[in-house]
């Protein structure tokens, strides 16, 4: 019986308007205009006439309703209207002076025979029936290949692995733990939980200060290698980054431009060219533009796309850049800021649906999901339409109307705009483009001209494209955002399976406390957000935390510079064979985490101190001697030495070096298949990283060993000076091992063993000195304290 009562979706999908008459019937060859007609009334006036099992008859009118004012019984169409203006007059209200307020009756400003957007809208398919007919065990819905969507499940690796085990509460649903409930506050009920969840998970989603600064000096760094690339193009943030609507992990989106002068005419180049020109500078191919450091590793050059963007990714932070060449970047940026000081929800439901989104795999444009700007418009146009039902901060009523919104709606029949606000005809006829009309006066015509010929232009539509979602963009009424999303029937049939998940969790919500009364074990572990955004989240966090450790001292990994340092001693090999596999996860050679420098630098200031307080008691001598360790011998010195290895090594020992015969060496089973862009790169921190280690045995050597063993080595007989040399060739050796093994882990470098040939020097230093009776302590010990008075 309920089977009988929904409306055929095949057939509501090939309904569309007669613009001369209006009236809604079936498409050419369909069904007769009788039928047609009698199907319809069905659908939407069920109410008038119901049948269980018969054939469809006509009803006889009751006579109560000859004296119904909203009741035409010769025309549906002029019922439906009149209920429609009936139900709109109570939220237009008219306010006199003295601040009465009466309903303000709109019917008379809708003049019949002519369609208004952003007063009529057509009927909307109910798919929630639909979805309920789905799962009823024996039946089938109306389906049809224009709108049937597939639900996604969580995707990658959000999901919950069967391996994994019962994850605990806060690696599932980490934003409960910005959920303040108070002991003795009420059971807070449904509505409000899922208020303070949206609000909750938007605190867990936003940046911290330590991400914030992560991303704002890759951004810095990205801008200036574009800007020594070209420093005539011009370079703005844009995105989610530029609105504030990023979470910890977004992409740092970049706009790259020509700047406009009479000087750069000459040299204007397109937006193929520009991202050419990048592209061949972040791989190193432009021999003519050095950067100190690639900090970009380029995935793809999308050239051929209607915006060419070239993708690529942070070397430093990992994270994903994505820059675009477009004049016209800004337009909806600065719509997306008035509309986040506008609605102030925005931000929170933006937060949850995107991450929803995301977790299914629905939001890469790249395969015809949801991006961020149609999101946000899609979310703005919800809650235009509720404006007047809910209080403006109640997020949780707000994001039912935006599930119910667009799992109610017919993407097939139905634009959206947002100016005006109203939904719009899709599917009409070509030779109709120029005479709908689509607002009722002159004076509207005017104010919305730009956005009404837009919507004529989009309600033409192929057949074969016409599911996808028509939403108009308020910054270019010309620029349909949904074009592109080809998933949206996917999409919308999981808002559907959310919507019904989220709304019966709440029902059992409110029976719990019925039931059973409060319990603070229930608040900590239960979440009406659960369907949404619940999964995986440790691969998430794992990403996060890394890109707070370079700022956040006490997560620096202080444990793996302590081992590092015992292994420099005993077993250097396998520092840099734990540097190899952190390549084949971080894809840089590079270890960002500081805390192997901040340590050294801190051992160096205990260390200065002791040799001051021995040496050079006075406090002025105690500064210097620390400034002088710590800033000149430590990191000065490994910094010329990184400079000097960078662009030494890399153009003596790196591939493609004409004059140095050999077999090229193979890159092992983690090696970069087919030679990867941009993969055999000798990057300067690895060079960096490689220094500061390299100063770690000839630091325990000469500044702590040799402080101990002074008052035996500083003399100047024959034992002295051969143990007083002897602790400088080891920490010669010592030094030049260490920078061999770290070069020579890196597959592309050829002949590293020349790098082997210092020891040599060292060991013709030490005979010489030790056969001609020079103790190096004492010239070693000078050394130490240049510029400190003694």
């Amino acid at each position: 019986m309920l089977a009988a009562w929904v409306p055929s979706r095949a057939l509501a999908l090939r309904r569309h308007y007669d613009v001369r008459s209006l009236e809604i019937g079936p498409a050419a060859g369909a069904r007769t205009a009788k039928s047609a007609r009698i199907h319809h009334a069905r659908s939407l006036a069920s109410g008038l006439a119901k049948t269980d099992d018969g054939p469809f008859q006509t009803p006889i009118p009751n006579p109560a309703l000859r004296n119904e004012p909203n009741v035409d019984l010769n025309s549906l169409r002029n019922t439906l209207e009149a209920h429609r203006a009936a139900n709109r007059a109570s939220v237009i209200r008219k306010i006199d002076r003295s601040g009465r307020s009466i309903p303000l009756d709109i019917g008379s400003f809708l003049p019949r025979g002519v369609y208004t957007p952003e007063h009529t809208v057509p009927p909307l398919r109910k798919k929630k029936d639909e979805y309920a007919i789905k799962h009823i065990q024996g039946k089938k819905g109306p389906s049809s290949s224009h709108s049937k969507g597939t639900y996604r499940d969580l995707g990658g690796l959000w999901r919950v692995e069967e391996d994994s085990g019962t994850l605990p509460t806060m690696t599932r649903m980490p934003w409960l733990a910005h959920i303040n409930h108070v002991q003795s506050a009420p059971w807070p009920s449904a509505i409000e939980r899922l208020a303070d969840e949206i609000r909750a998970f938007e605190k867990y989603a936003t940046p911290s200060e330590e991400e914030k600064r992560a991303a704002n000096l890759a951004l810095d760094e990205i801008v200036r290698a574009i800007r020594i690339a070209d420093e005539n193009l011009d370079v703005s943030v844009i995105g989610s980054r530029r609105t504030g609507l990023d979470d910890p992990l977004s992409d740092l989106d970049l706009n790259v431009t020509n700047i406009l002068s009479p000087a750069t005419m000459k040299r204007f180049r397109t937006p193929v060219e520009i991202l050419s020109l990048l592209d061949r500078v972040f791989n190193g191919h432009r021999r003519s533009i050095q950067l100190p450091e690639l900090p970009l590793d380029v995935v793809i050059n999308i050239k051929h796309a209607r915006v060419p963007i070239l993708v690529c990714h942070h070397r430093g932070t990992g994270l994903p850049v994505q820059i675009q060449s477009t004049p016209r970047a800004l337009d909806n940026t600065e719509y997306v800021k008035a509309f986040l000081h506008e609605y102030p929800t925005l931000r929170s439901l933006y937060k949850v649906l995107k991450q929803t989104l995301a977790m299914r795999a629905l939001h890469l444009g790249s395969q015809g999901g949801l991006t961020s700007y149609p999101l946000i418009i899609m979310i703005v146009a919800a809650l235009k339409f509720c404006e007047g039902r809910f209080e403006r901060t109640d997020v949780a009523r707000q994001f039912l109307f935006f599930l119910d919104m667009y799992t109610d709606i017919d993407f097939y029949a139905q634009g959206i705009s947002t100016r005006p606000l109203g939904y719009f005809p899709k599917h009409i006829r070509e030779k109709e483009f120029q005479q709908r009309p689509l607002l009722k006066d002159t004076q509207s015509l005017a104010l919305y001209a730009e956005e009404i010929k837009g919507q004529r232009r989009m309600s033409v539509q192929h057949q074969k494209k016409g599911y996808r979602m028509t939403l108009q963009d308020p910054a270019d009424p010309s620029n349909e955002l949904g074009g592109g999303v080809h998933q949206i029937r996917d999409i919308q049939e999981t808002f559907i399976y959310l919507r019904t998940r989220v709304k019966d969790a709440m029902t059992r919500w409110d029976a719990f406390e019925l039931e059973q009364g409060f319990s603070d074990e229930h608040l900590r572990t239960h979440s009406l957000l659960e369907s949404c955004v619940s999964g995986d989240y440790r691969v998430y966090e794992t990403e996060r935390n890394e890109l707070r450790m370079l700022f956040k001292f006490p997560q620096m990994d202080f444990e793996m510079a302590v081992w590092e340092m015992t292994h420099l001693l005993i077993a250097p090999k396998k520092v840099f064979k734990s540097i190899y596999y952190h390549k084949q996860t971080r894809n840089t050679w590079h270890r960002p985490d500081p805390s192997f420098t901040y340590l050294l630098s801190f051992f160096l200031l205990l260390t200065s101190f002791a040799w001051s307080l021995a040496y050079t008691p006075s406090f002025a001598s105690v500064v210097k001697l620390a400034l002088m360790f710590v800033v000149v011998h430590f990191l000065a010195g490994s910094l010329l030495v990184s400079v000097l290895a960078y662009y030494l090594v890399g153009r003596l020992l790196g591939p493609g070096i004409a004059g140095l015969p050999g077999r090229r060496r193979q890159p092992g089973l983690f090696g970069p298949p087919g030679g990867s862009r941009g993969a055999e790169v000798l990057e300067f921190g690895y060079c960096f990283d490689i220094s500061i280690r390299a100063f770690f045995p000839p630091y325990v050597l000469l500044y702590i060993i040799q402080y101990i063993l002074m008052p035996v080595v500083n003399h100047q007989n024959r034992a002295s000076t051969f143990f007083a040399n002897l602790l400088y060739l080891a920490a010669g050796i010592y030094w030049s091992l260490i920078t061999f093994l770290g070069y020579n882990a890196l597959h592309f470098l050829h002949h590293t063993q020349f790098l082997l040939s210092p020891m040599v020097a060292w060991v013709v230093i030490w005979l010489i000195c030790t056969v001609l009776g020079i103790n190096l302590t004492t010239v070693g010990t000078r050394w130490l304290f240049v510029g400190v008075p003694s």
